[in-house]
């Protein structure tokens, strides 16, 4: 008889303990999202909490739903919490992006995220063979050379021997070859900011893979470069017996 009492007293703790689930585990109503989203990013969102969340809110598995949101690529961190009575929060911190790679993005701890919508204005990298965290802190060391010239890196481009290759919001393209490459943005910057400046509309583009100056391409074909005991205009000649790296 004991052993029955006690039995039954266990079935009665279960099925109460089962009522008391079914009474907690109430349909959620209302998916509360916390976080700076654009419209994109905000449809995203809403199609992967409709597809990842199922039951009620005890239910629903959390995990499951942090795990939907991150495979999304540009939340940075994930939180998803039950609220009683009937209510999720999810809040989402957002990877900060500082490059465009190709059709992606590069954050600022060198990643390669997906966003849900583009952003042009980002400065453009389109790199064959280095790595995304090494051409940023490339860029990064670059840009901070060729910012007392005022110039803005828009596009750093890698071609398939390794050379390198600056576009620059103004228009001017910076050919700096695949080695000296702070050297050469150094010589580039003081003839920039000593000649080139004030006439930077009629530069197309400049080539700094010469040991002893560089070479720069007009608008004009009929201008010269001022002469200048600080800048060499590179012939073909002297194209060829020093050679491009």
């Amino acid at each position: 008889m004991a052993n029955l009492s006690a039995s039954a007293m266990i079935i009665a703790l279960l099925m109460t303990a089962m009522t008391v689930w079914h009474l907690l585990d109430r349909p959620i109503s209302e998916v509360r999202v916390e976080g700076q989203l654009n419209p994109a990013e905000q449809n995203q969102v809403r199609e992967s909490l409709a597809s990842s969340i199922d039951g009620g809110l005890l239910s629903a598995d959390i995990q499951a739903t942090r795990s939907a949101l991150q495979a999304l690529s540009w939340p940075r961190h994930v939180k998803v919490r039950r609220v009683w009575p009937d209510r999720l929060e999810v809040t989402l911190d957002k990877a900060l992006v500082v490059a465009g790679w190709g059709e992606d993005y590069l954050t600022i701890e060198g990643e390669v995220v997906q966003l849900a919508a583009r952003q042009p204005d980002l400065v453009q990298f389109d790199c064959r063979h280095t790595a995304p965290g090494a051409a940023l802190e490339l860029y990064q060391r670059l840009q901070r050379s060729v910012s007392p010239a005022e110039l803005k890196i828009q596009r750093l481009q890698e071609n398939q021997l390794g050379e390198w290759t600056l576009a620059f919001s103004n228009g001017v393209v910076l050919n700096i070859g695949s080695s000296e490459l702070d050297d050469r943005v150094r010589r580039f910057v003081a003839v920039y900011r000593a000649e080139l400046a004030e006439r930077a509309r009629q530069v197309v583009s400049v080539d700094a893979r010469y040991a002893n100056g560089i070479a720069v391409s007009w608008r004009d074909a009929d201008t010269q470069l001022p002469n200048s005991g600080t800048v060499t205009v590179a012939s073909n000649d002297m194209r060829a017996r020093h050679g491009f790296r």
